[in-house]
C-alpha cells in the first residue's frame, strides 16, 4: 500500500525578556501559519492545536531569569501528499525562525478499506494452512466455529524533522504495510 496522506507536526517558538513579549510573538506567528495553511486550501477541521507553553529560561549560576520561551504546537493533516511540499513552504514562509518542524507521520487516507482487506486475506491464509493440517491428519475442516482478530498496526513511518528551506522539500511516499492477524477455530467434520 503507498501512503497518500501524512501529519505535519509544526511548533513554533519566540524568546523575550518579557513573558508577554514571547507569548504575544509565538501567539502572533502562529495566527500567521494558520492563515498560510488555510490559504493552501487545508481544512480547518486537519489543524489542531496539540500544546502551548511558557517557561522562564534560568541562568544555572545565578539562578535567574535570563529569557522567557513561549511555544506552540499544532499538527497539520495533510490528505493530499502532493500538497506537502508546497505547504511546509508556506508554513515556513509565514513563521519564520520561528519555525521547528517536529515530523512528518504518513498515512493513507483509506486506512478502513485497507484493514479490512488485510483482515480478509488473513482468514483465507488461516482457511489454507488449517486444510494443510488437516490433511496431514487425516481428517477434513468442518465449519467455522469461532474467528477473532487482533489489531495490530504497522508502526507509522516518520520522517525526520527537517530544516525551513526555500528549496521544496521532497516527500516520497514508499509503501507502507497493513497487517492483519485471526485466530480461527474450524470444526473437524469427521
Amino acid at each position: 500500500m503507498t501512503p497518500d496522506a501524512a501529519v505535519l507536526r509544526v511548533g513554533l517558538e519566540a524568546r523575550a525578556d518579557a513573558a508577554s513579549v514571547a507569548l504575544d510573538e509565538v501567539a502572533r506567528r502562529a495566527q500567521e501559519v494558520l492563515a498560510a495553511t488555510t490559504h493552501q486550501g487545508i481544512d480547518e477541521g486537519d489543524v489542531q492545536t496539540q500544546g502551548v507553553a511558557l517557561h522562564p529560561q534560568m541562568d544555572e549560576r545565578s539562578l535567574r531569569v535570563v529569557t522567557y520561551v513561549a511555544s506552540y504546537s499544532m499538527s497539520v493533516r495533510l490528505r493530499t501528499l502532493d500538497l506537502a511540499p508546497v505547504v511546509v513552504a508556506a508554513i515556513s514562509e509565514a513563521a519564520g525562525d520561528a519555525l521547528r518542524l517536529g515530523g512528518f507521520q504518513l498515512s493513507t487516507a483509506d486506512s478502513e478499506a485497507a484493514r479490512n482487506d488485510a483482515a480478509a486475506r488473513a482468514v483465507k491464509d488461516a482457511r489454507s494452512k488449517a486444510e494443510r493440517v488437516a490433511e496431514a491428519a487425516g481428517v477434513r475442516l468442518g465449519r467455522v466455529l469461532a474467528i477473532s482478530e487482533m489489531q495490530l498496526a504497522a508502526p507509522p513511518r516518520r520522517l525526520a524533522a527537517f530544516a525551513a528551506t526555500r528549496a521544496p522539500v521532497p516527500v516520497e511516499a514508499g509503501s507502507d504495510e497493513v497487517l492483519a492477524q485471526v485466530t480461527v477455530t474450524f470444526e473437524i467434520a469427521d
